[in-house]
């Protein structure tokens, strides 16, 4: 029987099973791998940060569901892969070989690519940064609030726009939920804060088109909210942000998307 193996249980990592289950039954071995027995609902994670939704709502359980399904559900990391010998190495020094092997465990969010973010920065990437931002809300009584996508760099292996931020529709529910939020929870008058954005592409929002850009424009604007284009971040400290070209923004609090790179055994094993 044919072995196939899916690194992560995001979007695409069920996709590809469900997909494959659907088409070929279970005529094949399928084992599915990843460090949680659940999925992140990562689309919510902007209302835990800023409407304080319980975290488990953005956590899918994923075994019992796999299970059902026929697969071999193994909650692990993976530590390598070898390509020429057809197999994965986990955590616990287990080999397991594989005909096929689908990698969608997704990009690494590197915090720490910005200088200070573990200081001053928060985000709304991952279930832990979520969390950290709607406990700093909590105390924050008015400022400069400066939110925008750090600069991450794409390999060119397969055809695909060149973007300079990873993705900047987060950023888009952050300005106004964060504006809603502190107006009618937390009661401050719009002069007691500043909402800026900062993108490193020429174009804000250059990941979703011009259209939605120049809709939300107006938004922005009726809001008291500005843009700054072709900034590229480097550091975070307690009273601005700073960017590559020299200049700073007075910052109270920074949101940020932070660059994206390849997990570790990606790049430990050759793959890209």
């Amino acid at each position: 029987m044919k072995k196939v193996i899916i690194l992560g249980t995001g979007f695409a990592g069920l996709h590809i099973f469900y997909t494959i289950r659907h088409l070929i039954g279970e005529k094949i071995e399928v084992t599915v791998i990843n460090p949680t027995d659940y999925s992140l609902l990562k689309p919510s994670l902007p209302e835990v940060a800023i409407d304080g939704l319980d975290v488990k709502h953005t956590h899918i359980p994923i075994r019992k569901s796999l299970l059902g399904k026929g697969a071999t559900f193994i909650q692990s990391n993976v530590t390598a892969v070898d390509a020429a010998a057809k197999t994965v190495t986990l955590e616990d020094s287990t080999i397991l070989s594989y005909d096929t092997l689908f990698i969608a465990t997704g990009a690494v969010k590197d915090y720490d690519a910005i200088e200070r973010y573990r200081e001053y920065g928060y985000s709304v990437c991952d279930d832990h940064e979520a969390q950290r931002l709607y406990e700093r809300l909590q105390s924050f009584s008015g400022g400069n609030i400066v939110t925008g996508s750090a600069r991450s760099r794409f390999g060119t292996r397969i055809q695909a726009p060149r973007l300079s931020a990873p993705c900047e529709g987060p950023i888009g529910e952050v300005m106004f939920m964060t504006d809603h939020y502190l107006q009618t929870e937390k009661k401050l008058s719009p002069d007691a804060y500043t909402i800026t954005a900062f993108s490193p592409a020429e174009t804000f929002f250059e990941d979703v088109g011009p259209k939605p850009h120049e809709a939300m424009e107006k938004y922005m604007q009726k809001a008291g909210m500005h843009v700054h284009t072709n900034k590229v971040l480097t550091k975070i400290d307690r009273e601005a942000i700073y960017f590559e070209d020299g200049s700073h923004l007075p910052c109270d609090l920074a949101i940020v998307i932070p660059p994206y790179k390849a997990p570790g055994f990606i790049a430990d094993s050759g793959l890209g």
